[in-house]
């Protein structure tokens, strides 16, 4: 799961919760309306939660790694730091770790 799979079902959730609790305590069923607003919250979820590639991944072929250089430079043409950074990135035909047609 991302983390705009966790935000989305997370806020489905409060948006649920927190009217059913206002209209418990106040004893007035408006406050329910509110919670219509949690499908708006849980219809997101599917469409952003997509599986992040992992080692395993790669090892099957699914993803890649992809290399970031970083370097920087002084105002002189100094080099003050010069590293590579990784990350997993979906092949084409595995888009959303899911295969493509």
């Amino acid at each position: 799961m991302n983390t705009a799979g966790i935000v989305f079902i997370c806020l489905g959730i409060l948006f649920l919760l927190i009217p059913v609790i206002l209209a418990t305590v106040k004893k007035d069923g408006a406050y329910m309306i509110f919670s219509l607003f949690c499908i708006i919250w849980f219809g997101f979820f599917p469409l952003v939660n997509y599986p992040e590639p992992y080692k395993d991944d790669v090892k099957n072929g699914k993803a890649i790694y992809v290399e970031e250089k970083n370097i920087g430079l002084s105002v002189d043409g100094d080099t003050l730091y010069n590293y590579s950074t990784y990350r997993i990135e979906w092949l084409p035909e595995w888009k959303y770790g899911r295969k493509q047609n």
